[in-house]
């Protein structure tokens, strides 16, 4: 249904205005007074648009979609993929006088596509909001947590993300990361398809927390991205720019687990340690730091051997 073309949406309320009460004169009888003139019916037409308005659909193959700032409204059945749709609808009613009493209501709907079907309307017996989030934006909270004590000043984080079909176009254009308000630098890699759908990929960014803290980053994604983020324009060689592992599984309870093990070179420096045994590869790979030497622990052996 179309918003462009009168009427969309509209809803006409017949009103009739209550007359206040007059005293009565003494000395007459309720006999005596003249019949009350007509009360004539007032017409208020309604925009779902108005302040305090709202419009918006959700469609059950994309829950988590946000339709709040699309131009239509959709309802019914898909045949094409099997989904059905269901708008909502909210008209601002402050215009009613308080006095009024509402006669009948008439709900006009311009229909720009789709069968003739029988449209039903309910009463929403829940709470909803139109939402803002424009271009179906999904949003994914990401809960980060810190757990051993250190301050992390753009700790890598990496999760996987599974995407619904047809949710998302190509995630280096259509992904973003976000600590509140603001855009947190990421890279998305390893994507996984079915057909030409993209149906998952990793996504790594940089956390920055405090000791212990708990903290709540969301990744949001469409299939409307308009340009690729300049910090995902680096070009890619024969040998990645760096890699991380993963951390966690799901997007929604991931734990710091020192992907880069700062904590740990951290702790050696404090205590003035001269050597850092380590099975992590990617650890043993930095070989030394400030004068501290990381090996395996059969490095470490032999280097007690020679001693």
């Amino acid at each position: 249904m179309s918003r462009g073309a009168p009427p969309s949406r509209a809803l006409a309320v017949f009103v009739a205005l209550a007359a206040a009460a007059a005293a009565l004169p003494l000395g007459f009888a309720t006999g005596d007074l003249p019949a009350p003139a007509a009360i004539p019916l007032a017409v208020l037409v309604l925009q779902p648009d108005a302040p305090g308005g709202n419009d918006t659909f959700v469609v059950s193959a994309t829950p988590d979609w946000n339709y709040g700032i699309n131009e239509s409204i959709l309802v019914g059945l898909d045949a094409a993929n099997g989904s059905v749709a269901r708008s909502l609808l909210r008209f601002e009613l402050s215009g009613l006088p308080a006095s009024a009493t509402v006669v009948n209501a008439t709900l006009e709907l311009f229909a720009s596509s789709g069968g003739s079907d029988v449209v039903d309307v309910r009463r929403a017996t829940a709470p909803w909001i139109e939402g803002g989030g424009g271009q179906s934006w999904t949003r994914i909270p990401v809960i980060v947590t810190e757990t051993a004590g250190v301050s992390r000043i753009r700790e890598p984080v990496e999760v996987l993300i599974p995407f619904a079909p047809n949710a998302i176009g190509e995630p280096a254009r259509d992904l973003y990361v976000w600590d509140g308000i603001a855009a947190v630098p990421s890279q998305v890699s390893r994507y996984t398809y079915a057909g030409s759908q993209v149906t998952s990929a990793w996504v790594t960014f940089g956390a920055t927390v405090v000791p212990y803290e708990v903290k709540t980053f969301y990744v949001t994604y469409s299939a409307n991205g308009s340009s690729i983020p300049a910090y995902r324009t680096n070009v890619w060689g024969p040998t990645p720019i760096w890699t991380y592992g993963p951390t966690g599984a799901g997007a929604s309870s991931v734990s710091i687990a020192d992907i880069d093990d700062d904590a740990v070179i951290a702790c050696a420096l404090a205590a003035g340690a001269d050597l850092i045994v380590s099975g992590d590869k990617r650890l043993r790979n930095i070989k030394s730091y400030q004068g501290i030497v990381i090996v395996s622990s059969a490095e470490a052996l032999g280097r007690l051997a020679r001693r």
